[in-house]
Parts: structure tokens; C-alpha cells; sequence
């Protein structure tokens, strides 16, 4: 039980869950550690989890952090920062929503 797919999951499931409570602590720590992972360009799967609750969580607190996201290299990365911008703003930031 103890393995690394184990941990991608049980992250992702704290990830998403602190994105549901969504108090200003919960996001405070969700952006400080979105920062760092995007600092040091790892996790990638950890990054996306956090993206998605950020957006969960529907705060304005990481809207600045979220438009930098959308500069990625990484498709999927910056992707999800534009939709999880689009359920706090409702600003699709250049992707058409249908």
C-alpha cells in the first residue's frame, strides 16, 4: 500500500478537498505551495491537482499566480490555469467556452 501511486492519489485527494473547504488559510497554503512546485518545475500531477482546487475554491487570492500559470510551457498546465481562471472570474482568458 505504501507506494508512490499511493501518494499521487492520497495528494490529489487532500489537494482537491482543501480546494472544496476553500478558506483563506486552505488557499494561502495551496498558493505557497503551487509556487514553489512551479518555481522548481516538478510535480507536474501535484501542480495540476492544486490548479483544479484553486478553482474549486473559487477565491480571488490566486488570480495573479493562476495568469502566470497560463505562460507554461506545459499544455495542460496552462490550460487548466485558464479554466480554473474561467470558475473564479468567468473570464475565459482566450479559450471559448461552450
Amino acid at each position: 500500500m505504501n507506494n508512490e501511486k499511493n501518494h499521487i492519489e492520497i495528494r490529489r485527494d487532500a489537494s482537491r478537498s482543501l480546494g472544496k473547504i476553500g478558506t483563506e488559510k486552505v488557499i494561502t497554503a495551496l498558493v505557497a505551495k503551487l509556487t514553489a512546485l512551479h518555481a522548481d518545475q516538478t510535480e507536474r500531477a501535484f501542480r495540476i491537482n492544486i490548479i483544479q482546487a484553486l478553482g474549486d475554491a473559487k477565491s480571488d487570492s490566486p488570480i495573479k499566480l493562476l495568469e502566470t500559470l497560463l505562460e507554461d510551457s506545459d499544455a495542460d498546465i496552462h490550460f487548466l490555469a485558464a479554466s480554473a481562471l474561467y470558475e473564479i472570474t468567468g473570464n475565459g482568458y482566450g479559450y471559448d467556452r461552450l
